[in-house]
């Protein structure tokens, strides 16, 4: 079945770039990552990439079986790329498109995620797999599912995410001067609306951004336990490769998403503990998260769930920062709480960052578009939501964070995000606001509500 070309802007207006991509035909990152080059003219090609879209070839390994209802599906790596062609429009070169081949071998997945995941859960998961590829869907359960391609799925999903680490620490290795560094501190202080764009880079390595559009998700698996569509924590195992092979040792996961990703919380704790009886062992961690706290895993009023995320601890050796996303009845209020709860996890993170050498450091971003507007009413089913611009103001105070703290160095990994408004619209954003553009791309329909931003304060 031939493919629906453009996806929708926020207004529900349809982005039409000047030379299409040929969505007709059966969809290949490749390909995509092909045409994405081709529209770079010659005047760009020596511009430097600010972020690199790093997409997993086998995206459509782990699939649901016949009759198991699912909605984390294969398509969403499709969806999300719909943004691509308006893109590689605005931002041409600075944002680049890579696919990756690489893959981790069931025999190789232990070693890998040694100290992040018991390896007698990789071993019991690995067997269940390979039951459930005699009989596909027969140990869906819930959230979760098992398929014939899951071990494939998440060995590509893991590679894919090695493969961005690896580009931002070889992209990162030049110092960022320190007069930027200065300039994008101050920024980080400005108010939301007062920076209009936030300073672009003076060099190529003020920013080494990557993103893994990588599935399935990964936050809200801990040790030993899948849930939530997750097998695997993404960000956790990211950040061992970045110390175990590039040598970080700081490393701030910030994790923005309608749900609190608290698998990698359990985790960053039980790190942060082993690195306080052993400072030679793990690095240390900060985790900071933005997320409904009325939504899963809190939704069914678990004291437990909803007391680990309101956690706030900088101290005994741990670093935990937790916000709640607010209601907002217009643009205005909503810049309130983005000034004020939602900044104030990025002011932590810097805090953590300081006095840290900034070339072993980095930052590494679960990223879910599910809080979007546009996603489906039934994953929010509390009814919290954020406006579109957020994920172009978030991301474009991530780079100024990352320019501060970490020579640039900063690695996404796609979490929650299921429709094709939430998805298309939430990735462009973020990557406007990583490409440095101004609010103008603030959203696919252009400036949207950040053309007259109000503030409570403003009204008589």
């Amino acid at each position: 079945m031939a493919m629906p070309a453009p996806a929708l802007a926020a207004s529900g207006a349809v982005a039409a770039p000047a030379r299409r991509f040929d969505w007709s035909r059966p969809f290949c990152p490749t390909r995509l990552a092909e045409w994405v080059a081709g529209r770079t003219g010659p005047a760009e090609a020596d511009a430097p990439v600010r972020c690199t879209v790093v997409v997993q070839s086998a995206w459509n390994a782990h699939a649901p079986g016949p009759g198991v209802y699912a909605v984390e599906i294969p398509d969403r790596i499709r969806r999300a790329l719909l943004c691509m062609p308006r893109v590689a429009r605005d931002a041409g070169a600075s944002v680049g498109l890579r696919p990756s081949s690489r893959a981790i071998s069931l025999d190789q997945l232990p070693s890998y995620l040694a100290g992040v995941h018991q390896p007698e859960y990789i071993q019991r998961l690995l067997a269940e797999a390979a039951v459930s590829a005699e009989s596909p869907g027969s140990l869906a359960s819930g959230d979760l599912y098992l398929s014939p391609g899951t071990p494939t799925g998440v060995g590509a999903a893991l590679g894919t995410l090695l493969d961005a680490v690896d580009l931002a620490a070889a992209r990162g290795r030049s110092p960022v001067p320190l007069a930027a560094r200065d300039a994008a501190r101050q920024h980080l202080l400005a108010r939301s609306a007062d920076v209009s764009p936030a300073p672009g880079p003076e060099g190529p390595a003020e920013l080494a951004a990557t993103f893994a559009l990588v599935r399935p998700p990964g936050h809200h698996c801990t040790h030993a336990a899948p849930m939530g569509f997750c097998f695997f924590n993404n960000a956790v195992a990211a950040a061992r490769h970045a110390f175990t092979r590039h040598g970080i040792e700081h490393i701030a996961i910030i994790d923005f998403d309608l749900h609190h990703g608290n698998g990698t919380q359990d985790l960053v704790v039980d790190i942060n503990q082993k690195r306080a009886l052993d400072p030679e062992a793990p690095p240390r961690l900060f985790f900071g998260s933005l997320h409904d706290i009325k939504s899963y895993p809190c939704e069914l009023y678990d004291a437990a769930a909803i007391f680990s995320a309101s956690i706030c601890l900088m101290d005994h050796d741990h670093a935990l920062w937790n916000v709640h996303l607010q209601p907002w009845a217009d643009f205005g209020e909503f810049l309130g709480h983005y000034d004020g709860q939602y900044r104030a996890l990025l002011t932590q993170a810097a805090h953590f960052l300081a006095g840290c050498p900034p070339d072993r450091s980095l930052i590494i971003v679960s990223a879910g578009f599910d809080a979007h507007e546009l996603e489906y009413p039934s994953i929010q089913r509390q009814g919290r939501r954020l406006p579109a611009e957020f994920y172009y103001l978030f991301c474009r105070d991530l780079a100024l964070l990352a320019r501060a703290h970490t020579d640039g160095k900063m690695v996404f990994a796609l979490e929650g995000g299921y429709s094709q408004g939430a998805l298309a619209n939430g990735l462009y954003s973020a990557l406007a606001g990583l490409a440095g553009l101004g609010p103008d791309h603030a959203t696919m329909a252009g400036p949207g509500r950040m053309a007259r931003p109000s503030r409570p304060s403003d009204n008589p």
